[in-house]
């Protein structure tokens, strides 16, 4: 990860000019960048709290607050095919060895706290040492609007 600081240096970025960046917007606060703003909605469907008193025949998914996972589960078959694996095919052979992307993992904070359990996990330190990854990053960071001093 240091070297990924190191060239972020030297392509010009600053630490004060690094921040949070959201991977998706899904309504107007907090007013922080995104990959992906969504708070327009999607065909027509906004991603807003509903009152209860409106929520009418949509189904509800009660999410437990400390989990963050939902404490119903009502599970359903699925019939998966080869070619429902196909689009994402490229991208876990490339990682695939990487220890990058995990099933069911608990993740922990620096102090060793377990904070929660993900049915899928991102390895983001693991993910930045991949090469495919950082050629990537380095074509894409270049690119990168800097804010003005």
């Amino acid at each position: 990860m240091l070297d990924y600081v190191k060239r972020s240096h030297k392509a010009g970025f600053k630490k004060d000019e690094c921040g949070f960046l959201a991977l998706y917007k899904l309504d107007g606060e907090p007013d922080i960048p995104c990959l992906c703003d969504v708070s327009e909605g999607i065909g027509g469907m906004k991603f807003s709290a509903i009152p209860r008193a409106e929520v009418g025949s949509r189904t509800v998914i009660d999410i437990d607050r400390g989990a963050y996972f939902p404490l119903e589960v009502k599970e359903t078959p699925l019939s998966i095919r080869r070619a429902h694996g196909k689009p994402s095919r490229d991208f876990f052979s490339a990682y695939k060895n990487s220890s990058s992307v995990a099933i069911h993992r608990n993740s922990v904070d620096l102090a060793n706290q377990e904070l929660r359990h993900h049915g899928i996990y991102i390895d983001v330190e693991a993910m930045l040492l991949h090469s495919r990854f950082e050629r990537g990053y380095d074509r894409r960071s270049i690119n990168l609007t800097r804010s003005p001093h």
